[in-house]
Parts: C-alpha cells; sequence; structure tokens
C-alpha cells in the first residue's frame, strides 16, 4: 500500500452522518493541554482499526516541553470483539521458548481461525526459557497454572467475553490469561507512587468502567523522540483515559505493538522498540475483531493526517478504501479531492497517479499563509474520508547533537529537526539557511631549501639539479608556511560544503573543527548549531596492552596485569538473576582489535538464567 499509517478513518454506521463524525474527529485533534500530573498532551490522532477499535496516538511532554513520550492507546469494545492470548507456534502443550509477536500473531490466526488487529507483547518472562513469569491461559487450555502461594497479577477474559484484572485466584471460566506484574490502578485509584522516577517503554492493559479494554504501548529510550513513561506517569495517564484498573506487562525492548489499520489486511509495527527491532519475546495479547466483509464502501482514509508543515509546502496526499466494517476495498471510480470550504489555509488540489484502488493527490497550500488545512475525498456528493494539515513557521530548530565527528567525506543531516509548539515540522526546500564556519586553519605545505654539505656548499644531483630537502628551525622542527590564493591570501582548510540540506565532510581534511549553523529563513533568529570536527584520529582510552620498559620488553602481559574476579583490577558485573558474565583479554589475530595488539572482551550468558524476570530490558 501507498499509505503511512497515520490517518483518520471516517466509519460511516448506520444512523450517523458523516458531517457528524467529522466533527468528532475534529475535536481529537485540538491541542489537549490537560494536565495529567506535570504531563499534557500535545496532539492526538484518531486510527481506525476495525468498529469497536480505536487508536490514538498521543504526543505527550512535560511542563517545560523537553521530555517527550510517544503512547499508542488502543480502545477495544467488547462488544464487537474480543482479546485471545498467545505463545510461541501457539503452542499450548508448556514447551517454552520465544518468537516475535508477529509470529505469534500469524499462529493464533491460523489456529483459532480468527482476524486479529492488534497486537502486543504480554508478561513478563525468562529470557533463557521463554518461561512466562505468570499465569498463561490460551483458548481454555491452562498453559501455565500459578500455585496456591503465588499471589501474582493477572488479566483474564472469561467465556461471557467480559475482562477482569486481579491477583492470585483466577475467576471461573476464564478462557484467556495472561500475567502482568505492577497493578499499575486499582478501583479507581493509582496504585503505585511517584517517588520512582525510572523511564523505559511500556506496555500495560486497562479495563475501563463502561467495560471496555484498554492497552497502552508507550515508546521509549529514545529521546529527544520519546523518553518512556515512568510508572507512576503510566498509571497517570491511564486513569486520565478512564481505567478504573490497570496492569503493567513486559516493557523495555520487549515493548511491541502492531496493528491492521482499517482498509489494510496485515498487521503492521505501529510503535517504535527501543531495541531498532522487534525482540523475540514470551506470551503475547492480541485484540481479534468479530466484524465480517460487509463489500460497501464506507469510508476512505487520507494520509498524511494532523501533521505541520511550512507555510507555502506542497503535501502528496493519497486515500485507501475500505468497507463499512473496516476492510480494505477500492475506492470507487467517480470519488475526487477537494479543500474543505471551511479550511484556514486555500490552495490547489489537483489529482495525481495513485495504485490500483487508491487515490493520490496533490496540494499546494497559498504561499506564506498560516493555519489548518483540509483536503477532502468525496464520492457521490458525500464525503467519505479527509485530512487536516498545519501550515506554521517552526519556532524553534534543533540538532541531534551538539558536537559531531565525521569521517572523510561523510554526509550527515545533523539529525535536524524543526519544532512548532513541540510539534515536528516538515521542512521543504530553501527553508534552511546554513552557515559552514571557518576551522581558524589554513593550507600550509612544507618549506623547501637547497641541501648543502657540512662545508655549507649546495648540493647537486647527477643532473646538475640543485638538491632541496625540507627546512628545519634551530630546534630542529619542520617550517611550514602559509599556501595563498591569486590573490595572496591564505586559503583556508574547510571542514565540508553543504549539499542542499546535507553536510558533505572534505575528503581530506585532518584534525579540524569549525561550527555549523541552520538558521530559518523566513526569521534567522530560529537556529541550531553544532561544532564538527572531521578527520579526528581514534584515540584509545584504556589499551589493555602488555606492560613493557622502556627497551620495549614485556615485563608483564595483559592476560596477567587485567586480572578479573575477586581481587582483580577489573569486576564484570550482573543483575544478579542467573546469568553469567566473564571476560578475557583477545589478540589482533582474533580480529577484534580495532587498535593496538590486544583489547577486552566481555561476554554475557543469559541461558543460565534461574529467575523468571526480563533480563536486559
Amino acid at each position: 500500500m501507498g499509505i503511512k499509517k497515520r490517518n483518520i478513518l471516517l466509519t460511516l454506521l448506520a444512523g450517523v452522518g458523516a458531517a457528524a463524525l467529522v466533527l468528532a474527529l475534529v475535536l481529537n485533534y485540538v491541542l489537549a493541554f490537560a494536565a495529567a500530573g506535570d504531563r499534557h498532551d500535545v496532539v492526538s490522532t484518531v486510527s481506525s482499526i476495525s468498529p469497536g477499535v480505536t487508536e490514538t496516538e498521543y504526543y505527550t511532554n512535560n511542563a517545560t516541553n523537553d521530555d517527550q513520550t510517544v503512547v499508542y492507546a488502543v480502545n477495544v469494545d467488547l462488544l464487537q470483539n474480543t482479546l485471545i492470548t498467545g505463545y510461541k507456534d501457539y503452542d499450548t502443550s508448556g514447551t517454552w521458548g520465544m518468537q516475535r509477536v508477529r509470529e505469534q500473531a500469524a499462529a493464533a490466526e491460523a489456529a483459532r481461525r480468527v482476524n486479529i488487529v492488534a497486537a502486543f507483547n504480554g508478561d513478563f518472562y525468562n529470557m533463557g526459557t521463554g518461561e512466562p513469569s505468570g499465569v498463561l491461559v490460551m483458548n481454555g487450555i491452562t498453559v501455565k497454572s500459578l500455585t496456591s502461594a503465588q499471589e501474582k497479577n493477572w488479566f483474564a477474559v472469561t467465556e461471557d467475553n467480559k475482562a477482569y484484572i486481579g491477583t492470585g485466584t483466577l475467576p471461573e471460566n476464564t478462557v484467556e490469561a495472561i500475567g502482568g506484574a505492577t497493578m499499575l490502578i486499582k478501583d479507581g485509584q493509582i496504585n503505585v507512587s511517584e517517588s520512582d522516577t525510572t523511564k523505559n517503554p511500556r506496555t500495560a492493559v486497562g479495563i475501563k468502567a463502561d467495560g471496555n479494554v484498554l492497552i497502552l504501548s508507550a515508546n521509549g529510550r529514545q529521546e529527544p523522540f520519546s523518553s518512556g513513561y515512568t510508572y507512576y506517569e503510566l498509571a497517570e495517564k491511564m486513569l486520565k483515559l478512564g481505567c478504573v484498573d490497570a496492569l503493567n506487562l513486559d516493557g523495555g525492548g520487549s515493548a511491541t505493538y502492531l496493528a491492521q489499520y482499517a482498509g489494510t489486511d496485515e498487521l503492521v509495527l505501529a510503535n517504535s522498540p527501543s531495541d531498532g527491532q522487534e525482540r523475540s519475546v514470551s506470551s503475547s495479547l492480541f485484540v481479534v475483531s468479530n466484524s465480517e466483509k460487509t463489500g460497501v464502501f464506507g469510508s476512505a482514509i487520507v494520509s498524511p493526517d494532523n501533521e505541520v508543515y511550512t507555510p507555502g509546502s506542497t503535501v502528496e496526499f493519497s486515500a485507501i478504501g475500505a468497507d463499512t466494517a473496516g476492510f480494505a476495498m477500492a475506492i470507487p471510480e467517480g470519488a475526487s479531492w477537494q479543500v474543505a470550504e471551511g479550511s484556514a489555509v486555500k490552495g490547489e488540489i489537483t489529482e495525481a497517479i495513485g495504485a490500483e484502488g487508491e487515490l493520490a493527490a496533490t496540494f499546494v497550500a497559498e504561499g506564506g499563509a498560516v493555519g489548518t488545512a483540509t483536503v477532502e475525498v468525496v464520492y457521490e456528493g458525500k464525503v467519505y474520508g479527509s485530512a487536516t494539515i498545519e501550515l506554521q513557521w517552526p519556532d524553534e530548530l534543533k540538532m541531534e547533537n551538539s558536537q559531531f565527528s565525521l569521517d572523510f567525506s561523510e554526509e550527515t543531516d545533523f539529525g535536524l529537526s524543526a519544532y512548532w509548539q513541540t510539534r515536528v515540522v516538515h521542512l521543504k526546500e530553501g527553508d534552511l539557511l546554513w552557515n559552514v564556519g571557518s576551522t581558524g586553519k589554513f593550507e600550509q605545505e612544507l618549506v623547501w631549501v637547497p641541501s648543502v654539505d657540512d662545508d655549507g656548499n649546495i648540493k647537486y644531483d647527477n643532473e646538475g639539479n640543485i638538491i632541496y630537502e625540507p627546512a628545519k628551525d634551530e630546534n630542529g622542527n619542520y617550517i611550514y608556511e602559509n599556501v595563498l590564493d591569486e590573490n595572496g591570501d591564505p586559503i583556508p582548510i574547510e571542514i565540508g560544503q553543504m549539499s542542499g540540506d546535507i553536510f558533505v565532510a572534505d575528503s581530506e581534511a585532518t584534525n579540524v573543527t569549525a561550527t555549523v549553523t541552520a538558521k530559518l529563513a523566513h526569521d534567522e533568529s530560529i537556529a541550531a548549531s553544532a561544532e564538527v570536527s572531521v578527520g579526528v584520529l581514534p584515540y584509545v582510552l584504556w589499551d589493555f596492552e602488555d606492560i613493557t620498559d622502556e627497551n620495549g620488553n614485556v615485563t608483564q602481559t595483559a592476560e596477567d596485569y587485567y586480572s578479573f574476579g575477586d581481587g582483580g583490577r577489573f569486576s564484570i558485573s550482573t543483575a544478579g538473576k542467573g546469568e553469567i558474565a566473564s571476560a578475557k583479554i583477545v589478540d589482533a589475530s582474533t580480529g577484534m582489535v580495532r587498535v593496538g595488539e590486544k583489547a577486552l572482551q566481555i561476554n554475557y550468558d543469559f541461558t543460565q538464567a534461574t529467575k523468571n524476570t526480563t533480563l536486559g530490558i
């Protein structure tokens, strides 16, 4: 599909007009600064997954807007959907193992013949074996039970498709259950302390007063994009979203959320795992849609939506179709685009070539105008889908780091981001002015002088040419002089140059540093800078080499000198949860030494872990 996930679906239900739905969704666009402690929602975007399953993506921040966390909250109506648990290959035998959430979902769909529209990681687990820490019930089969002595927390679904969160004994007629760790909310009250300030990626499940289930996934460990939540922030957010009970599931690198958005037919990764990829986990929690295809055109899902661009931008929109049950279908012939009558920013929209069954359009915002612009997909005189964007000038520019060290000819965009009211702004060509500062150094070359013999006579080669040698000062140091241009001015050493908004490091500059600055062309007071070094040679903090005397003779090997363990020069620590750690000196023959002849290798073995907890999260 040629569409990305950030969409708004106008689900046309019986008896509900499109205009009313447009109004309801527009309300979700409004900047919601309602406080949750010292945190607030900067912006929220609603996406439909299937009837009764809706995702809201929140960009949250603290009072000083310097601690952003991106959160996905999936609301599940159990009148139209249910929740089931999963495991590796949908194995209910108690043979432990690990598998990515997407593979577990595929196995569950095949085994149960269901349509999974959202999938999340589940319980904490032993990373050596994959055994879940708590209870696991799959389709009425108890895969792992709790002994009478274990008062552990759980999330369960009973035969009558009602959800419960509790501790210890499961409800009667439980058909699906999964373990969890910290009870975040109990009977409408936050159940965790504000004192723990540890932020992590999080996954949690909650039950609302109306019986609906809320599953939340928070990105983390990816500052400044998303720092994660503390337990208290997580509980506070779920309470604000209406949960009366809530349970923390596994998080960290295990936090995974996949969704099958309306108008699509496959699960896609929706969150941003902190490992940079999906991790193999123990159990999973799935949302199953009970809806069936209708084949009746119900909506057009338009992308991009609820994003910010600079005034005068050209934005490429696309739309895919969904039937009234959310299943993918082609947009009927005759559907067209228009700019909504109430748009603050006008512009031209022209149809473009899209993939089969899809619509595409190019919108050119009128130059200089700021505010919102809404585009719509219209069929037979009715609006079936829309998307709204902001046209605003950034009020802040940021580079990913304040210092960069680049290799010869390396390219970078410095991780430059533009923001308007803490929201990311898409820049267009020409929005930035760049300045690459001076290194303060000039190109130099050796000074050469005629070579003379001991008597001061100039030396000549066999062909009668004067022999030259580098000049030295009275201390024996070579003498250099600046290289001059055609005007007689010294030629500065450049660290590199800009190619559009991409910096290209010089191919020869060695160990030079200068400041690179980006300014907003619309307002040059909005700027960001970084100190950039090119061609800096690596340096060693600790070499782990053999100990030698002044003549280079080895007096003690690195293996003997750098001892480990009790009484040694180094100790390798662990989390104390059964994993094994060791260290040794390796030499260059292993191919693992970059500089010098030897290096330190540290090994961690998680396969012998004995405690039921997630290690290395």
